[in-house]
């Protein structure tokens, strides 16, 4: 009571307590009178979705991208041993779900396909310019393990191996 002056206060006060708090757990419990809120952001944000850009137009996020792997491709960064989705993400400043999107749907396939594309055409290059070169040489030039992951990408993705490769264009 050292708190409450009087007896008179500590009822209202308690009374006002109660009606707050029933309010309260009412509104809480009863939120179906909000309900078109909701159902409105719902619908918007699948409009959003709908409006996204689809696969065959090139958005402008899209087209700084190409322009970023363009370079990255000049430089030869894809040689590197190693190279992930998590470490170009990271260089290009944005995230690896962003980025994984990115050539999922516009480029069609799946980030370590798109590498190994990248790989095995340097690959073929460097067969073409060096033709005396050793294949493990070329596996190392152009960031593969040893010469049998070279070797086996090589044929997953032109059907044949590099040798046969370098026959068939001499």
């Amino acid at each position: 009571m050292a708190i409450f002056a009087s007896h008179w206060f500590t009822m209202i006060f308690t009374l006002v307590f109660l009606v707050f708090y029933i309010w309260f757990a009412l509104r809480f419990i009863n939120y179906a009178h909000r309900f078109h809120v909701i159902e409105n952001a719902m619908e918007m944000a699948s409009e959003e979705i709908v409006q996204a850009p689809v696969c065959d137009q090139k958005s402008a996020e899209y087209a700084k991208f190409d322009k970023k792997i363009d370079k990255w491709i000049a430089t030869k960064k894809f040689t590197e041993n190693g190279i992930s989705i998590d470490a170009l993400a990271m260089e290009f400043g944005t995230n690896r779900h962003y980025l994984s999107t990115y050539f999922n749907s516009y480029k069609g396939k799946k980030f370590y396909d798109w590498i190994s594309e990248l790989k095995i055409e340097e690959a073929k290059k460097l067969m073409l310019q060096y033709p005396n070169m050793p294949l493990t040489k070329i596996a190392e030039k152009t960031g593969y393990k040893d010469k049998s992951h070279l070797i086996s990408h090589f044929i997953k993705l032109t059907g044949i191996s590099p040798t046969k490769w370098k026959q068939n264009i001499k």
